[in-house]
């Protein structure tokens, strides 16, 4: 998944980022066109704050977690 950064702020801890990734997929199981719109924020820079997905056309079956202090290794296939 690829995040746009959406936002950014200076707050009393540091600052605050937010993060957009959007795609349209078709469902294996259903055929269904499905929307995703999931939003994610860390604050202070770092760390998780707080995350937000719309989906249409379909239901959140499970979620992922992640890492923001992860560094992925751009020479490996995910």
């Amino acid at each position: 998944m690829d995040f746009d950064s959406v936002s950014g702020s200076e707050r009393s801890m540091g600052e605050e980022n937010g993060y957009l990734w959007k795609e349209t997929i078709e469902c294996d199981e259903c055929e269904n066109e499905i929307s995703i719109e999931y939003s994610v924020y860390e604050y202070p820079t770092g760390a998780f704050n707080n995350d937000d997905v719309r989906i249409e056309g379909g239901k959140e079956k499970s979620r992922f977690g992640y890492n923001f202090h992860e560094s992925l290794d751009p020479n490996e296939d995910y």
